[in-house]
């Protein structure tokens, strides 16, 4: 067994606003396939990071799948990670990390008290001197601390911290054409994040304030619903969005309209990133918008996405080629955008051989 457990890829780990999901796959030199699997639903809660009865939940997950091992590649929480692009000669400091820590205004608290990561980009534009683009990722010491105490409290050894859209991305990438741009959605619970790259070369990062959990409030509002009835009502219509028109179903027509607002927000601030990635990163451009989440299979947001962006929208089925019979049907059902993070934290996560193209979940 110790020798098994050497061999075993780490667990991802993503804890997100309304669920937890842990995933590990088969060891190295085996077809790749789901070891084992879970995911706990979450109520309505405080950030991840204060809720006391985190490392029991973490603890009974581990005991409810068959999990070799106890380390984890873990996605740091979405309400800890804050994020700011900068634009800076092409010759300033290479230390970019700290380059910025004095700058007021930046972040909301003390860079000194923080851990700051970066991703960087030379741009060269006719006419004009050349840049860098770059991403910051910032959080504070205290708050990943105060994590990192909780995955040890149920006894899990933290392999590495990833930031949770970027691991999605690299989950996302082996669906690419070569040398195909890749703009991806990631539609949560909480918010929803932008992520346009060339290959394994991350470009743009921007995340909107607009998730799943403000479409099921709006839902839930108009139709005087709980929280369980909107999210049984939300699947029954994404199962049946192929089938029948919006209008054509009063209750899919009310549920229309009751989030027809926050969708062509969401749509329109997705639009306005994509033309300032056109502008500044200057050459080919994406000509579909591949989209993974657990909001993934929404179709008014699809529609509301397609309208406003003129790119075909396409949910992934990131669980593709890869052996699923130790998953729950449930968890394991196209297109699993929701198992993003957890399969990019993984090491060699992706299926050997050739890119496929995006294409829609069947």
């Amino acid at each position: 067994m110790l020798f098994a457990r050497r061999q075993a890829r780490p667990i991802g780990l993503d804890i997100g606003h309304d669920s937890i999901k842990m995933l590990q796959l088969s060891a190295p030199g085996k077809p790749l396939a789901v070891a084992a699997a879970a995911r706990r639903a979450l109520p309505a809660r405080v950030p991840s990071t204060t809720g006391a009865a985190l490392a029991d939940v973490l603890r009974q997950m581990l005991v409810d799948a068959p999990f070799v091992g106890r380390r984890v590649a873990a996605a740091l929480p979405s309400e800890i990670v804050h994020t700011r692009t900068l634009r800076v000669p092409i010759d300033a400091d290479e230390a970019i990390d700290t380059s910025f820590a004095h700058a007021d205004g930046l972040f909301p608290f003390d860079l000194n008290e923080a851990t700051v990561r970066s991703l960087s980009t030379t741009l060269k534009h006719p006419g004009r001197a050349a840049f860098r683009e770059v991403i910051l990722f910032a959080t504070r010491n205290c708050e990943v601390e105060a994590y990192l105490a909780e995955l040890r409290a149920a006894g899990l050894t933290i392999d590495s911290l990833q930031i949770n859209p970027l691991a999605a991305y690299r989950a996302a990438e082996r669906f690419v054409e070569f040398g195909e741009i890749l703009a991806m959605l990631d539609l949560g619970a909480a918010r929803s994040t932008l992520v346009i790259g060339r290959g394994s070369s991350v470009e743009f990062v921007r995340s909107i304030e607009i998730g799943g959990r403000h479409v099921e409030q709006a839902i839930g509002h108009k139709l005087g619903l709980d929280e369980s009835e909107v999210r049984q009502l939300r699947r029954r219509l994404a199962q049946s969005a192929n089938r029948s028109s919006p209008r054509s179903d009063p209750v899919a027509s009310a549920v229309f309209d009751a989030t027809r607002g926050l969708a062509e927000h969401l749509a329109q601030q997705i639009a306005m990133c994509l033309r300032y990635h056109a502008i500044t990163f200057r050459g080919q451009r994406p000509t579909r918008l591949a989209v993974v989440g657990g909001q993934a299979t929404d179709p008014h947001l699809q529609h509301a996405l397609s309208c406003a962006t003129a790119l075909q929208i396409e949910p992934i089925n990131l669980l593709e080629g890869i052996d699923t019979r130790h998953m729950r049907p449930l968890d394991a059902e196209p297109p699993a955008g929701q198992w993003g993070a957890c399969l990019g934290m993984i090491p060699t996560a992706r299926v050997a051989g050739a890119r496929p193209a995006i294409r829609a979940a069947a």
